[in-house]
């Protein structure tokens, strides 16, 4: 791994050096995002957050699970309750209403 030391402005503008540029395929107008993990700073594009994203969902999902099914599942049952005038709201009613917080 290359290390490049770049100056920050007093703006906090970064300039990342053309090589760096030319290795990732940035370009101006990429969108890039930013994150700080372990004391350090890390850039990376759009199609790496994705990549990224469905890593850590990944794990989380069973083998031979569709989670786009599943989601058109619960919205087919949310849509469901919408249509006979009530919603996800009085499931969580009736605890709401009887904690200590509104009781007294």
């Amino acid at each position: 791994m290359q290390i490049h030391t770049v100056k920050l402005s007093r703006e906090g503008r970064v300039l990342i050096p053309a090589e760096v540029r030319a290795a990732m395929g940035l370009s101006e107008g990429t969108h890039l995002s930013l994150a700080v993990q372990d004391g350090e700073i890390r850039l990376f594009d759009r199609v790496q957050a994705l990549r990224r994203a469905r890593g850590i969902a990944r794990k989380y999902k069973k083998p031979g699970e569709s989670v786009v099914d599943e989601l058109v599942r619960e919205r087919r049952v949310e849509a469901g309750r919408e249509s006979r005038g009530y919603s996800m709201l009085p499931l969580f009613l009736p605890r709401f209403l009887t904690s200590r917080a509104v009781i007294g």
